[in-house]
């Protein structure tokens, strides 16, 4: 298989045609980086706290020369916790893990997204 983009050897299966490493990675940091100008614009030297390593670098190729104070932990995500301190957080949570987490708190057990697709 071929890269859409490149033509070199493509291994990442994408909506539109198959993809190399190198431009999957292209193509999501350009979509970060297009989504937190528009819906979450950052300020020059704010504080941010960035859970999880691949966060910290998407977050860096997105934004390679905005000044920002970045603080990065490998510690579990807790949102009843308190960040004060930090202008942003950013985690690394899509939108499939809040519905899994909403699920769990409000029947105490974890889905089986699986077995509901079969169903369906």
């Amino acid at each position: 298989m071929k890269c859409l983009r490149c033509s070199s050897t493509a291994n990442i299966p994408y909506p539109n045609g198959n993809l190399c490493e190198k431009c999957f990675i292209d193509i999501l940091t350009a979509r970060i980086k297009k989504d937190t100008k528009l819906n979450y614009p950052f300020k020059k030297g704010e504080k941010v706290l960035v859970f999880g390593k691949l966060a910290e670098i998407f977050l860096k190729k997105a934004m390679p020369d905005f000044p920002l104070k970045i603080s990065v932990t490998e510690e579990k995500y807790d949102k009843t916790k308190d960040f004060e301190g930090y202008d942003r957080v950013v985690v690394p949570l899509t939108a499939d893990d809040e519905a899994e987490l909403f699920y769990s708190e409000i029947t105490d057990e974890k889905p089986d997204f699986e077995e509901n697709e079969k169903n369906s």
